[in-house]
């Protein structure tokens, strides 16, 4: 009897007795396409890292194209011997890059690099896990390694923070104007002899209203058009980017130009010339007033600090940064100009027709009731100017007034306004980042202090009092204060600036929460405060201001911290006057922050315990700290302006879910008909995989979950053509659309056949290059927890591998069919399309040009049973079928009563087996060596075998 036994691919299920005829047990280098098996040809080896030592271990990040080349960004990882007892091993890593016409043009191929060959980008702290590119950019972090950017320019990487150094600008008003206005009203008129007088009356007070307002709003009119401020408002200021975006946004800074308008001034009396709304004219007189409104200049100062970090930002960030751009929230008015004013006073006349007078009058507006509720609502800003950062840059100690760029402000509402949703200044550190649709989505974010602001920035430049030389603590650029608060038992910092080093260690202003953050707490150690109290800094806070050529009230005093979390700010004079004062604090509206107006009530002081030891020993343990103080966010994801991965708006948060965002990746299959593109990133988190929609802004907004299925790493994802591939617990899974199938299925066993028990198996390994590990076929559940992808994007094939073993699993997206590969990988590098990965000595392999030469493959098969399995044979001819040269393919017969005991039966140096018999077997499994060249290939078996049947005599 004769049959064909066609060859298919690698399986491990079902069991060997229901397994069908031609599928394979082991089949080393060789691949099911096209209806053959096809060896599956190694990658080539483009160079080989420097040589790693104890210490010290060079790491391929990624491949990059940019300015027509090809780069290579590799990192150099040291980790210190010496790791203090109880505390993680401290690794720095070290950036570099070369180019692939650098690589190619050394004499040999395949070079080994040294790291003379390499150009050195930066060094950090920590080690470098996750990267992204966006054109031009490389986006990177790691295991408590914030967010940071490698730049392409002018032939060379740039090492780019995540934001760049704050230019803390100095703002106040100066150069008070005097702008007095005389103005009149039609009053009614009595006699001395009157017991009473009419000027309260509705007409009389109608006619000042009138004319009053009618003067402020033509005074405040006439010093807007000169670029001058009369009434109160908030100003911030930001970087703006090459795209028009904002980085950097500073805290809001309320401003008071003056506080003297409102009232008028009663000069003289005249009487009219005519009647007057039908009355006698000699019943009503003109009074003459005089109102003086005084407006203030905006004027900026550039200190050292704030010229130095604009030349930083001018070194690092080029032309990212165009400019810094001032803005101004609407004025905030105190007085209600809608309102009737108040007439105070008289105005008597003497004489016998009433003809001399003496005018004692006083007009005042009324207050703006809602003043506190406007302050806490403001929330828009609109541009006012903008500085050049080489002006800035070169103009240390420059203090002028600052001109808007249209100087007429009575347009201001007009202009373009800062979005409240600027990018944030928090430090990110992601747990999964990925590029795609130009923009940078980062996810499973831990939110940590941003960069330092000194305190000069957070409060007009006028409430500090008056500094002498020996007053240096009152330089701005040593007055910082630090914003702390406490959740779930970890640091929180929502805004965190910090000190300068003070000769005795203690910073000059330093907030500090109590045990149950009830309360932000202020400590001035004494011998840094110069005032005699806090209430002499606030108060001296208008003759500070009146020196400068302002003018400011008490009542003008707020105080504003970044975190809107504490409803109380403790003022603290330590370490002798154990005096405090409290502050309530009301959260912002609409600002990200709370803060304290004059109008609230100010808690009596009280005694507090000597606790001096203590508190210092609390500050340094915060100051410790502080580096590490972080909030997680595991399931927010933010997504940056298109073509700029350094801006992240507020309002591209997104929530996933309730878990934690284990990766990105991205797909253009539809999930359903008529939604192609609807859904096209995945997010995939411990809760399952969720579809991620993108809004019209560029966001993503988090839908709904398409499965239960977890994946079990971010390096055991794989995004494909039109679908995404990564590992679970219960196997490989294929996200196609909305639908998930198992693609691991065929291989799915945990207890499989292992080729290494067969009788004779070390002599044919010896004929081979192959080793007992490379034929060792892992459990796979065990296979699946470690297992990472390659995917050979112009063959179509995934490599399945663990890091270090000889032989891994190999798919074809062609035929749907498994085999395996003795390459050994230790991980894989982003370059896309190409499919790259690095061994464990160093070589950079490159799957999509790969080794030509002649491939050693292995083969065997599962048992066949010849469509009898229950029934002795006697198998006396084997023919291997398929595109090949004589003598590269040798052949061995191993057969079987009870699928446990093999023996071997015939062995062949090419791919004939014939001229035996003998004992007869119900199983037998084919072991084929082979040395093939590219175009081979190994189809079938044809096999030729008798039943001895146990009811006819022989």
């Amino acid at each position: 009897m004769n049959k064909e036994i066609n060859y298919t691919g690698f399986t491990t299920v079902p069991s060997d007795y229901l397994a069908p005829d031609g599928s394979l047990a082991l089949s080393l280098n060789l691949l099911n396409e096209s209806g053959a098996l096809q060896p599956v040809l190694p990658p080539t080896v483009q160079f080989t890292l420097p040589t790693s030592f104890r210490t010290k271990s060079y790491i391929l990040l990624l491949r990059h194209q940019a300015a027509n080349e090809t780069y290579y960004i590799i990192a150099c990882e040291e980790t210190s011997l010496i790791v203090p007892i109880g505390k993680k091993p401290k690794s720095t890593t070290t950036l570099y890059y070369i180019s692939k016409s650098e690589i190619d043009s050394m004499e040999q191929p395949a070079p080994q690099l040294e790291e003379s060959h390499l150009h050195q980008i930066t060094t950090v702290e920590g080690r470098i896990t996750l990267h992204a590119i966006v054109g031009n950019v490389i986006a990177l972090s790691g295991p408590e390694l914030p967010l940071f950017y490698l730049l392409w320019r002018d032939n060379s990487y740039y090492h780019l923070p995540q934001l760049p150094t704050f230019v803390p600008l100095e703002f106040s008003m100066q150069g008070k104007t005097s702008n007095q206005r005389n103005f009149s009203a039609v009053f009614t008129r009595y006699k001395l002899s009157d017991s009473s007088s009419a000027l309260n009356t509705e007409y009389s007070i109608h006619s000042a209203t009138d004319a009053f307002i009618g003067a402020i709003n033509t005074i405040i009119k006439t010093a807007r058009e000169k670029s001058l401020f009369t009434e109160p408002f908030f100003l911030r200021y930001a970087l703006r980017l090459f795209d028009g975006s904002y980085i950097q946004v500073s805290e809001p800074l309320l401003l008071i130009p003056s506080t003297a308008i409102g009232q008028g001034e009663g000069l003289s009396a005249t009487p009219v010339d005519k009647p007057y709304h039908g009355n006698p004219k000699e019943d009503y007189w003109t009074i003459e007033f005089s109102t003086d409104v005084v407006s203030a200049a905006l004027h900026y100062k550039v200190t050292q600090q704030a010229a130095d970090a604009a030349q930083s930002i001018i070194d690092l960030w080029g032309d990212l940064v165009t400019a810094v751009d001032i803005f101004v929230s609407a004025p905030i008015y105190r007085l209600n100009l809608d309102k009737n004013v108040s007439v105070f006073g008289t105005t008597k006349y003497y004489g016998e027709n009433a003809d001399e007078t003496v005018v004692s009058l006083m007009l005042v507006c009324q207050p703006n009731e809602d003043f506190a509720t406007d302050i806490k609502s403001a929330a828009t800003f609109y541009r006012y100017a903008s500085l050049d950062l080489l002006k800035i840059a070169s103009s240390p100690y420059y203090d002028q007034k600052l001109i808007s760029d249209d100087k007429d402000l009575n347009s201001l509402v007009a202009r373009s306004t800062l979005s409240t949703t600027t990018s944030i200044n928090n430090m990110l550190t992601p747990g999964a980042i990925f590029s795609y649709n130009n923009r940078l989505t980062i996810a499973d974010i831990t939110t940590s202090p941003g960069p330092l602001v000194p305190l000069s920035t957070l409060f007009p430049t006028t409430i500090y009092p008056s500094r002498t030389s020996s007053d240096s603590w009152y330089t701005y650029a040593d007055a910082f204060w630090e914003v702390y608060s406490q959740r779930q038992g970890s640091w929180y910092i929502r805004r965190c600036v910090a000190p300068l080093e003070c000769t005795d260690k203690i910073p000059s202003w330093l907030f500090v929460t109590d045990s149950n953050a009830k309360y932000l707490r202020l400590v001035i150690p004494l011998n840094k405060f110069k005032p005699q109290d806090f209430n002499h800094t606030l108060t001296s806070a208008k003759a500070a201001a009146s020196s400068s050529g302002a003018s400011t009230s008490d009542d003008d005093i707020l105080i504003r911290i970044p975190d809107p979390n504490n409803p109380g700010l403790t003022i603290q004079i330590k370490p002798t006057t154990d005096y405090e004062i409290i502050l309530p604090l009301t959260p912002h509206d609409f600002l990200s922050g709370a803060f304290w107006l004059n109008e609230d009530s100010i808690l009596e002081p009280s005694e507090l315990p000597e606790t001096t030891v203590e508190m210092h020993n609390q500050l340094a343990d915060i100051r410790e700290n502080l580096a590490t103080a972080s909030l997680p966010n595991p399931s927010l994801l933010y997504t940056s302006e298109a073509g700029n991965p350094f801006a992240f708006p507020v309002t591209s948060a997104t929530t996933v879910g309730n878990g934690q965002v284990l990766a990105l990746s991205s797909a253009a299959k539809a999930l359903s008909q008529g939604q192609f593109g609807q859904f096209p990133l995945y997010a995939f988190t411990t809760e399952g995989v969720w579809a991620l929609q993108l809004a019209d802004d560029g966001r993503f907004i988090a839908r709904q979950p398409i499965t239960r299925d977890v994946c079990l790493s971010s390096e055991g994802i794989a995004q494909l053509d039109s679908s995404v591939v990564f590992t679970t617990a219960r196997g490989i899974m294929q996200l196609v659309g909305s639908q998930t199938q198992c693609i691991s299925t065929p291989i799915n066993a945990n207890i499989p056949f292992q080729p290494a028990t067969l009788p004779a198996i070390e002599k044919v390994l010896s004929l081979t290059r192959f080793s007992t590990k490379h034929i060792s076929i892992p459990s796979f559940a065990e296979f699946i927890q470690s297992a990472r992808i390659v995917y050979d994007y112009p063959r179509q094939h995934l490599h399945f591998f663990i890091p270090g073993q000889p032989s891994h699993l190999v798919l074809s997206l062609l035929s749907s069919q498994w085999g395996m590969a003795t390459t050994p990988l230790s991980y894989t590098v982003n370059s896309y399309p190409d499919a790259v990965a690095v061994n464990s000595v160093g070589n950079v392999l490159d799957f999509s040009t790969p080794d030509t030469q002649l491939v050693n493959a292995m083969m065997l098969t599962r048992p066949f049973h010849l469509d009898a399995p229950d029934v002795l044979k006697t198998v006396d001819t084997v023919i291997q079928r398929g595109f090949f040269t004589s003598g590269s393919v040798a052949s061995i017969l191993y057969a079987s009563r009870d699928l446990i005991n093999w023996h071997l039966v015939w062995s062949s140096k090419d791919h004939y087996l014939r001229g035996f018999s003998g004992t007869p077997y119900k199983h037998f499994r084919l072991l084929i060596l082979a040395n093939f060249a590219e175009n081979e290939s190994l189809s079938s078996a044809s096999v030729q075998f008798s039943l001895r049947l146990t009811n006819q005599p022989r």
